[in-house]
């Protein structure tokens, strides 16, 4: 559906950016065409819409020792390199790029599915808009990290 790579990276910014303070989980909805991730907390100022955040900006993550840890653990590779990893993951899998809804309230993220994937779900027909809305939701709590 939509590519483990870029999923990876997208909740790793979830959580190495999240506010912990809020005791609100990341929250992410699964649907069959869709991915919908929920993380409380503000953005950078200037960091406001999905074309800024695909552009080459300044990492400063919520929580620069949870970061550092993963930094550590080899999970991420270098701080501000999450957007890149996720456009280059889309690309190799000609996925689009996720959209990112952001509020003073917090950041929505929206993982469309591929069109390879639509494809194969809608059973090779040309309609893949006739995908039913089956969700599952579940709730990562995160306040232990």
């Amino acid at each position: 559906m939509f590519h483990q790579d870029a999923f990876r990276e997208i909740l790793l910014n979830a959580i190495v950016h999240k506010d912990y303070s809020a005791c609100n989980p990341i929250q992410i909805s699964v649907y069959e065409d869709k991915i919908y991730i929920w993380n409380d907390g503000e953005m950078p100022e200037g960091l406001d819409s999905t074309d800024k955040l695909f552009m080459k900006h300044s990492s400063k993550p919520y929580n620069p020792k949870l970061a550092n840890v993963f930094f550590m653990s080899g999970m991420i590779e270098a701080w501000g390199r999450g957007f890149d990893k996720i456009k280059e993951a889309c690309a190799r899998y000609d996925g689009p790029l996720p959209e990112y809804n952001i509020s003073k309230s917090g950041v929505m993220v929206l993982c469309k599915a591929c069109d390879r994937y639509l494809e194969l779900l809608s059973g090779g027909k040309e309609n893949s808009n006739s995908v039913s809305e089956t969700k599952n939701e579940t709730s990562f709590e995160t306040k232990g990290l």
